[in-house]
């Protein structure tokens, strides 16, 4: 190697050393943000102008609002009290999240790193911090994404830009409304609790009961029938209640007055140039179809450019006319579509565990009452009701099925989890000290019947029939 060329490697390789160390000191610093630096300086030190907070997710959103004592409420659900350190801790986190790195800044990548907005699939988190003064433009506002660990960080960006970060820190944003809700409201000191009523039955505690104590069975309250009209519902009260509930075509049906209460969207249906409501044939109002939940009502409601001064009274005709409230499953939001029969379904279901544990560990005074409460559950369910009571195909797998991803979660895969429970609880099967048993208390006679021949698989896989006889009944267990 001659001289000139060792001169000219040398150089090439001091301007490589030299491009590597201004490439390596510029990753300390990122384009608009310093390495260190808060995402959201002085968010913080804005908490007084804060009025409101809400967390958007998927198709749920939860709405918090301070009141002028500083109580903060649940405004998405019936104004429950909320948990003010929650509210507290998430400010405080948001405010503390860091700029680490920059990420990408192609907005068709934001999914990547769950920082798509909107999103149905609920990956992504918005969260808003909004002034007290209706209207105000936001405090702040953040799309959170997915979180790394080790050190804890989060995918991050400001809704009005296309750049990411991966900020340092951790945020806890509950998207569930029950999580937020103050349950101190709903917990009682043990020991205090003497009696409890509840639609037409009391249950007392016992007089010399000493209350929980440790290692110990607690010792079993009386229960009392104080209103047997309120306690069974008549044949002529369950009609009633099925006569009082609309048909599927009489739902999302505005009252009459509706132009007269909410003026300004009449005027613009009559134009039409609204997608808020719309008017059948018959001449008929409804909200538009693609109006999912209340935040796509007000979205829509801003997009048109209605008076704000009439959304109040569109929000209250929402709330009438889709009476969330009287729901048995969510408030106010669905998520991901999920049908009000899928929940009811589960829970019917878990209600029909809870109490058949409860007949289980009843003395003999409380069993019949207990039994019948049980198969009034039960007749609850779809496959006791005949398809004009339900509605639907009692048996069917209905589905949440958005319109947007297909078919997803079947509606009965919770009931029948638990239905595996309680038919087992049925049959008696009791498995104590590795030994099984059968003490069947909840068995209905008529689950008896003539003599057959039971086929079964045993366990090394061959055949064999078992004669059942007359008035018996065969099952399986550990198959």
């Amino acid at each position: 190697m001659n001289r000139k060329m060792a001169i000219g490697v040398a150089a090439g390789a001091v301007a490589l050393v030299g491009a590597a160390f201004v490439l390596s000191s510029k990753r300390g610093m990122t384009p608009e943000r310093e390495r260190g630096s808060a995402l959201l300086p002085g968010l913080e030190a804005k908490a007084p102008e804060i009025g409101a907070v809400e967390v958007l997710r998927g198709n749920a959103t939860v709405r918090l609002e301070r009141q002028p004592d500083d109580r903060w409420t649940l405004v998405t659900n019936d104004g429950y009290p909320a948990r003010a350190e929650l509210v507290r801790a998430l400010l405080v986190s948001v405010a503390g999240l860091t700029v680490d790195d920059r990420m990408t800044a192609k907005k068709e990548r934001h999914g990547e790193l769950g920082l798509a907005w909107p999103d149905d699939s609920g990956k992504s988190r918005l969260v808003r911090f909004l002034g007290k003064a209706p209207g105000a433009a936001p405090v702040a506002e953040v799309v959170l994404g997915e979180e790394r660990f080790a050190p804890d960080a989060v995918f991050a960006r400001l809704p009005a830009q296309d750049q990411t970060w991966r900020t340092l820190g951790r945020v806890q944003v509950p998207a569930d409304a029950l999580a937020w809700i103050d349950r101190t409201l709903l917990s009682l000191p043990a020991g205090e609790t003497r009696s409890v009523s509840f639609d037409g039955i009391v249950a007392t505690r016992p007089a010399n009961d000493p209350g929980p104590q440790p290692g110990m069975p607690r010792m079993p309250w009386t229960t009392d029938v104080a209103d047997a009209e309120r306690a069974h519902w008549s044949d002529a009260q369950v009609e009633s209640a099925k006569m009082g509930l609309p048909s599927f075509l009489e739902r999302n049906r505005l009252p009459g007055e509706w132009r007269e209460r909410c003026p300004a969207v009449a005027a613009r249906v009559a134009a039409g140039t609204t997608s808020v409501v719309v008017v059948d044939a018959r001449g008929d109002a409804h909200f538009g179809a693609d109006l999912t939940n209340e935040r796509d009502l007000l979205a829509t409601l801003a997009a048109e450019r209605l008076p704000e001064t009439e959304w109040p009274a569109v929000r209250e005709l929402w709330e009438q006319v889709f009476d969330h409230a009287s729901f048995t499953g969510r408030s106010g939001t669905f998520f991901a579509f999920e049908g009000l029969g899928s929940i009811y379904w589960h829970m019917v279901a878990k209600l029909l565990l809870a109490a058949q544990e409860c007949h289980d560990r009843a003395g003999p005074q409380a069993k019949p009452r207990l039994r019948a409460a049980y198969e009034a559950i039960r007749d609850g369910l779809g496959f006791r009701k005949t398809p004009e009571e339900y509605g639907a195909f009692p048996t069917d797998a209905y589905s949440h099925t958005p319109r947007h991803l297909g078919a997803q979660q079947p509606g009965m895969t919770g009931q029948v989890k638990e239905e595996i429970l309680t038919r087992f609880g049925e049959l008696g099967v009791v498995i104590d000290a590795g030994r099984l048993r059968f003490a069947p208390q909840l068995l209905d006679d008529a689950e008896f019947g003539a003599a057959c021949d039971f086929e079964v698989v045993t366990h090394d896989g061959t055949r064999r029939s078992v004669t059942v006889p007359d008035g018996g009944l065969a099952f399986t267990v550990c198959q």
